[in-house]
């Protein structure tokens, strides 16, 4: 989007904080209600003993005194690394993953996993489990636009403005019709 190929667009807010670049591109509506979701950090279910994301930085101490880093696998390393770093997990290496990262553990390509998940179902199916305080963001789908590209061409602003308007009118219809009582709604 920074390279000015769109002007607008729909996507995970993850998706968008992860490969934002510049100032050009913003968030406008970082909420629209649908596609919700959570990057998770999980672990294997055979470690017991990790629990938390403070159990991390413990093992992460512990990987590295046996000449190792934790290695995590995910599609989100400027996320995961600075969420990690903020809570003391200083040891680990990413491991850049594409496709389904919930058998990287299982194949021994990574000790750990760093992914997106809605209900927790693959995790489970997987035996991995989410560590305590390791939810790195709740996301869900948001409108971004690019400020430079749109901002030069007035017939591109008039338009985005129009949607803009169009989004908010909408979004501030759901508050009201779930506050309306239920008589009401139909």
């Amino acid at each position: 989007m920074e390279d000015d190929s769109v002007d607008v667009g729909i996507v995970g807010y993850d998706r968008f904080l992860e490969n934002r670049r510049g100032e050009d591109t913003l968030a406008v509506f970082p909420r629209l209600g649908f596609g919700g979701c959570s990057l998770v950090l999980a672990v294997p279910e055979l470690w017991v003993d990790v629990s938390s994301v403070a159990d991390l930085a413990e093992i992460s101490v512990d990987f590295r005194t046996s000449g190792k880093d934790l290695r995590i696998a995910t599609k989100f390393p400027k996320l995961v690394e600075q969420f990690l770093l903020d809570r003391g997990v200083n040891y680990f290496s990413l491991v850049p993953t594409s496709g389904a990262l919930e058998v990287a553990p299982a194949m021994g390509s990574a000790d750990m996993i760093a992914d997106i998940t809605e209900t927790g179902t693959t995790l489970r199916e997987n035996r991995l489990k989410i560590v305590h305080g390791g939810i790195v963001i709740r996301s869900q789908a948001c409108f971004i636009v690019n400020k430079a590209s749109v901002e030069s061409d007035p017939t591109r602003l008039a338009a985005v403005r129009s949607m803009i308007d169009l989004i908010e009118n909408n979004l501030r219809s759901e508050d009201l019709y779930q506050d309306a009582p239920a008589t009401e709604r139909l």
